[in-house]
C-alpha cells in the first residue's frame, strides 16, 4: 500500500473525526453527559466521547483495505503512524 494513500487516508479520517468531535460540542451532548459517570467519578461518559472520536479516526485510517478483491494490510509502521497522526487532530 502506497505511503501517500496512507496520509490521504490518515488526512481524512482525522478531519473527519474532528467534524465529529465539534459536532457533539456543538450540540451540546459533552456538556449534557459530563455529569453522567461510567467508572466511578474516574471517567464521565463527555470524557470518553472526546477520547472515542480520535481513536476511531486512528482506527479507520490504519485499518486494511479490499482493493480488486484482495486485502492489502498496511505494514505495521506506516500504518501506525497514520493512526497515530488521524488521532492525533
Amino acid at each position: 500500500m502506497p505511503a501517500s494513500f496512507l496520509v490521504r487516508r490518515a488526512v481524512r479520517s482525522g478531519a473527519i473525526g474532528g467534524v465529529v468531535l465539534i459536532y457533539l460540542a456543538m450540540v451540546g451532548m459533552l456538556e449534557k453527559f459530563a455529569g453522567l459517570d461510567l467508572v466511578g467519578t474516574v471517567l464521565p461518559l463527555s470524557r470518553l466521547l472526546v477520547l472515542l472520536a480520535p481513536a476511531a479516526a486512528g482506527y479507520v485510517a490504519a485499518r486494511p483495505r479490499i482493493h480488486a478483491g484482495e486485502v492489502q494490510r498496511p505494514a505495521v509502521g506506516p500504518a501506525a503512524a497514520a493512526g497515530a497522526g488521524a488521532g492525533r487532530r
